[in-house]
């Protein structure tokens, strides 16, 4: 086999790389492992020991963009309160399989929750952050909303921002308008 120059070694490797790994459609709705993580207050590792062990039900596999959905949310956020009253893994999940989506729904409903995953459960409104987007902060391909926080403080936020972004705005604009 003749050897190959510089150049027809570079084209050779550009022709076998494979084309870029982006997602095409819709985004996928749910939750990543870290956001839910962040969430419940529960380590990704401890999360993922919970679907192991079937405590949580495995969510639909799509490596690094796999979604958790609400009623994972809902079972993680359970966990805690029930581990706390003495209950061991297996106690646990026949509890948790017994009362059903609506029983574990309830539990939860009557815990002290932070707004933000009342939000992220769709109990509680998200604050309107702006009544329209300004189209001086618009940028072609994208489109900006600017949040007022205070006169003279403002904030941008995209308006294809995952959820857990449009959360950390909220949760911002919530703090400074208690202040004022």
């Amino acid at each position: 086999m003749a050897e190959l120059n510089a150049v027809e070694w570079s084209a050779r490797i550009a022709a076998t790389k494979t084309k870029s790994r982006r997602r095409r459609g819709p985004a996928r709705e749910g939750w990543r492992i870290a956001d839910l993580a962040q969430l419940t207050g529960l380590s990704p590792r401890l999360i993922t020991h919970y679907v192991a062990t079937h405590l949580v039900e495995a969510p639909e596999f799509h490596a690094s963009d796999t979604r958790y959905q609400r009623v994972h949310l809902l079972r993680l956020l359970a966990v805690r309160p029930l581990k706390a009253q003495g209950l061991k893994i297996a106690a646990l999940r026949a509890r948790l399989n017994d009362w059903g989506a609506p029983g574990v729904e309830e539990f939860v409903r009557g815990l002290p929750l932070s707004d933000v995953v009342r939000r992220a459960l769709g109990w509680v409104e998200a604050p309107k952050l702006s009544p329209q987007p300004d189209p001086a902060v618009a940028v072609i391909g994208e489109r900006w909303q600017r949040v007022v926080i205070l006169p003279g403080l403002e904030l941008l936020l995209r308006d294809d921002a995952r959820p857990i972004v449009r959360e950390v705005a909220a949760r911002v604009l919530e703090q400074f308008q208690a202040l004022s």
